[in-house]
């Protein structure tokens, strides 16, 4: 995403709709249980992720560092997710 409006569609197609459109089409959501998001996009769309975050609904969001910078500061996303919700994924 881009802009905050572009993440805040985002967000409410993932979460409402059960849906996310990318290169190669439409990917049902339906059985999305976790949404990771980095912080950057998580800040962009602040009230609308609380106001989800208190529904108690699914999917669970969990928030990791943006994944930007130089390769010295870098974080692999699988260590990211890892550090954040404490399971090991391959």
């Amino acid at each position: 995403v881009t802009s905050r409006d572009d993440a805040i569609a985002t967000f409410r197609s993932i979460v409402q709709n059960k849906t996310c459109t990318i290169d190669r089409g439409v990917v049902d959501l339906s059985d999305c249980k976790m949404l990771i998001l980095s912080e950057d996009i998580s800040d962009m769309i602040g009230k609308e992720l609380a106001d989800w975050q208190l529904s108690g609904e699914f999917p669970l969001i969990v928030e990791i560092p943006p994944l930007s910078g130089t390769s010295a500061q870098h974080t692999r996303l699988v260590d990211a997710v890892r550090q954040a919700i404490g399971i090991k994924i391959q």
